[in-house]
């Protein structure tokens, strides 16, 4: 249910001389997805219950995830691999595919999250672009340059080098800003 790929017990928190012999089975309940969880055991000898306990190990539970393929600084391209991390040293939301920029540095194998990543833009602030407007079959347009960094399809301030203005308009493939009517 939890995704765990790994579950490792770092203390268990039963005696060691439970009931019992050999050919007793050992039942298992309660949700193990949790890093301290409330599990009951029950041993069973024959068909009969010999003995029941309830106790809350400590659990470590380990997750595939998206980490660093090698050590970056900051604001560096940032390339992934899959690996198990502890569930524990996963702070924020995992990232997913896509071009990414590391906020902090980063070491290989540390987990990728949106806490020391941001999303790579798809044209950075200062870039040259076409400032477009239009109206029906009409298109005016001129130079303009990015006033911070553009994801493809986001609206971006952009200053209109003709006009020498400040303009809002949706980014778009090409290196183009199209204006908003």
């Amino acid at each position: 249910a939890c995704g765990a790929e790994k579950v490792e017990v770092s203390w268990l928190g039963l005696s060691e001389s439970l009931s019992g012999g050999s050919e007793s089975k050992l039942i298992w309940s309660g949700d193990p997805c949790q890093s301290r969880p409330m599990l009951k055991l029950r041993a069973v000898e024959q068909g009969e219950l010999i003995g029941s306990w309830r106790f809350r190990p400590a659990l470590e539970i380990w997750k595939k995830t998206p980490v660093a393929a090698d050590d970056y600084g900051p604001d560096q391209r940032v390339t992934f691999e899959t690996g198990l991390v502890r569930l524990a040293d996963i702070q924020g939301n995992p990232v997913g595919e896509g071009a990414w920029l590391s906020r902090v540095a980063i070491s290989s194998g540390e987990a990728l999250t949106d806490r020391v990543l941001r999303r790579a833009p798809d044209s950075e602030r200062g870039s040259s672009v076409r400032v477009e407007a239009r109206a029906g079959a009409l298109v005016v347009g001129a130079d303009g340059r990015l006033l911070e960094d553009a994801f493809l399809g986001e609206e971006v301030r952009v200053l209109n080098l003709a006009t020498r203005s400040t303009q809002r308009g949706r980014f778009t493939s090409g290196n183009r800003v199209v204006l908003e009517q």
